[in-house]
């Protein structure tokens, strides 16, 4: 048997608002993954909030697979609000 390639998009939103509201456009398409880029998140400091939208993002794609990625900016990801530390988050 051949396994198909999963296909994942990403949701690079930067608020709350946004990115429930990319999971929901994105939970009616035939996609595997859906890749959070938390580096976008605009409150990416507040631990609560990023578990809080984490949790709920999950609750909309129902059986879709969630891939949560904090990229450094070595690897192409957004600088860190001043204060936070990668290892932190």
């Amino acid at each position: 048997m051949k396994k198909r390639p999963l296909i994942c998009v990403p949701i690079v939103e930067n608020t709350k608002e946004e990115i429930l509201s990319k999971a929901r456009e994105l939970a009616v398409l035939p996609l595997d993954v859906v890749e959070w880029r938390v580096d976008f998140f605009e409150s990416i400091g507040k631990l609560n909030e990023v578990v809080e939208i984490c949790q709920q993002v999950k609750e909309i794609l129902g059986d879709k697979k969630l891939l949560f990625t904090f990229r450094s900016i070595m690897e192409g990801g957004n600088p860190l609000p001043q204060g936070i530390n990668h290892h932190e988050v």
